[in-house]
Parts: C-alpha cells; sequence; structure tokens
C-alpha cells in the first residue's frame, strides 16, 4: 500500500495521514434509523428525505452503541429473525448515514475513494 502523492519518488515515504492528497471522512455524519429499509432507501434515492431532522453520529462508531436506538446483535447460535437468505424482513432494524464532501481536486485528476472499514 502506497499514499496517494504528487511525485513517485515519495508514494512510498509518505504516510497516509500526512498525504496532501487525502480527504478523511471520519467526523459527525448525518444519521437516521428506520424500521424499514425499503422506505427509507426509497426516500434517500428520491430526494425525499429531510435530513435537517437526522441526528448527528460519530464516524467511525457503532449506532446500536452511539444512539438510543436498537441493541447489539452478535450471535452464532440462532438468527434474532427467521433466516431466509437472501431474503430480510421487512421489519429490519436498519441506519443511514449521509455526508455531503466536497473533493478538492485539479480538472483532469485521477480520483479514488476508499473506505476502509
Amino acid at each position: 500500500f502506497s499514499s496517494p502523492s504528487a511525485a513517485r519518488s515519495s508514494a512510498c515515504s509518505v504516510s497516509l495521514a500526512d498525504s496532501p492528497n487525502v480527504q478523511r471522512l471520519d467526523g459527525k455524519w448525518k444519521f437516521r434509523y428506520t424500521t424499514d429499509p425499503g422506505a427509507a432507501i426509497s426516500r434517500v434515492r428520491a430526494g425525499r428525505a429531510d435530513k435537517g431532522k437526522w441526528e448527528e453520529i460519530p464516524v467511525p462508531s457503532n449506532w446500536q452503541l452511539s444512539t438510543v436506538h436498537d441493541k447489539p446483535i452478535y450471535t452464532n447460535v440462532k438468527y434474532p429473525f427467521p433466516a431466509k437468505p437472501p431474503f430480510v424482513p421487512s421489519s429490519n432494524p436498519t441506519g443511514v448515514y449521509s455526508k455531503d464532501v466536497t473533493i478538492n481536486h485539479k480538472a483532469g485528476d485521477t480520483v479514488t475513494v476508499l473506505f476502509h472499514g
């Protein structure tokens, strides 16, 4: 792995955190909890999600621990809902995240977005 850099000679010597060509996306994100993931996705895609009413959540974090919604579900024994892959129940706790980002680049630059997580 090498850091994005302006010169090939410094690509391996500049750390990711120090690279001027890296824009971090951690921090406060808009967050909406829902039990109906299909409706949430439809509202966001249609531009009908009023994000002014969404709460803010730190990213990275675990929304089940960072909000008052739901509880963590970790199991290696039995699913907490009927398992019929690839189908999931219509009532399914879901977190929707949103963040507006302005990418600083010059015309002609190649922009790559990496989500390490």
